[in-house]
């Protein structure tokens, strides 16, 4: 793992030690936490993989395979045929 140094003002620092130790984590913990969310909110690409990654945990959660996602997107597919091959008749 890489060091990061960073100047921030005593006082600052002070709390954040505070409030890290009131939710039993290190400062180091805090600030790589909020570093990565702060890439996460900037770069897309990330955004898209954490938020994959959240419905896949909520898909195991909830009891779903991945053969019932791989089902719904293909029905969500047809339907979409469906409905273009429908309009293309009435042109």
């Amino acid at each position: 793992m890489a060091q990061l140094t960073v100047r921030i003002d005593e006082d600052l620092k002070g709390h954040l030690q505070t409030l890290a130790r009131q939710e039993g984590k290190s400062t180091s913990d805090v600030v790589r936490s909020l570093v990565q969310r702060y890439v996460q909110d900037r770069d897309r690409g990330a955004a898209l993989r954490a938020l994959w990654e959240q419905m896949q945990k909520r898909a195991e959660e909830a009891g779903t395979s991945p053969r019932d996602v791989e089902g719904a997107i293909e029905s969500v597919r047809e339907k979409s045929r469906d409905k273009r091959h429908s309009t293309e008749g009435q042109e």
